[in-house]
């Protein structure tokens, strides 16, 4: 592939690239910021995960993470008045605390795997 001149079959893995990671960072907000804090205290950002992508495919990846967060907020926002009804019970608010503590879980396992096998 010609970096200057990238095909739609080069563009898509970048923006589903973008897609995943902002997704996974604005999904886990505990891990999120236990992530970015040390980058930040490096002075090492999230874009710099952008920054590695050929310079015609870096519009891509910020394609596809701001895709991420406006689908988010908005299904956040939207979603808020249609699950409503739901959370006036206190075992709605159980699971939800459940599932959060699993995707702490699971992102934490995927850390320490990483850690040890290397990205």
């Amino acid at each position: 592939m010609n970096p200057a001149n990238p095909t739609s079959i080069a563009i898509w893995p970048v923006f589903i690239q973008g897609l995943a990671l902002s997704f996974s960072l604005i999904v886990a907000i505990g891990a999120q910021n236990a992530f970015i804090l040390p980058q930040g205290l490096r002075r090492e950002h999230v874009g710099s995960v952008g920054s590695q992508q050929p310079a015609p495919l870096r519009g891509w990846f910020v394609a596809g993470a701001a895709v991420t967060s406006v689908t988010w907020f908005s299904l956040l926002g939207f979603g808020a008045r249609w699950i409503a009804p739901w959370f006036t019970h206190p075992k709605a608010w159980q699971v939800l605390n459940g599932l959060i503590g699993l995707t702490m879980w699971v992102l934490s396992a995927f850390m320490v795997w990483h850690a040890f096998n290397g990205l």
